[in-house]
């Protein structure tokens, strides 16, 4: 069987950031945020993956989109094993910078939909579910990684 390359994720990156679907998007992160976690053993394939991920997560448009990409990152980093690589990429510090701006964009999301109607239920669901981990997740991994 072959294995995936740092040019193939880069390839599946670009690709997905270009993206004009949201779906894709959302897509390309839930497939890279699974790999990172998977490969635990390559620490140059999670320092990729977790940066494409607080990337996605800080200038993406869509919540569905942002909100993956934090659910992610809280998966590939709630095993204490990975404190090392944590530090290493500055995580705590780029999550607590963007927590505002995620829960400007969730209530925005309820708001605009709330008048347009329809029901976005599951998106704001998830939305909330990450909110709510992430603020925990900061939390633990700041006392024991800083930040």
């Amino acid at each position: 069987m072959n294995e995936l390359t740092s040019e193939d994720l880069q390839k599946l990156a670009e690709f997905g950031a270009k993206s004009n679907n949201s779906n894709i998007r959302v897509n390309i992160v839930h497939l890279l945020g699974t790999i990172g976690q998977s490969c635990t053993k390559n620490e140059q394939i999670q320092i990729f993956v977790a940066t494409f991920l607080t990337e996605a997560a800080t200038r993406d448009v869509e919540l569905r989109v942002v909100s993956e990409a934090l659910d992610k990152i809280v998966d590939m980093f709630t095993e204490d094993e990975t404190d090392k690589l944590c530090t290493q990429v500055g995580l705590i510090g780029k999550l607590k910078k963007l927590q505002p701006g995620f829960r400007t964009k969730l209530s925005l999301y309820k708001q605009q939909r709330k008048s347009e109607g329809g029901n976005y239920a599951e998106t704001i669901a998830m939305a909330n579910m990450v909110k709510n981990n992430l603020h925990r997740f900061i939390k633990y991994k700041e006392k024991r990684c800083g930040n």
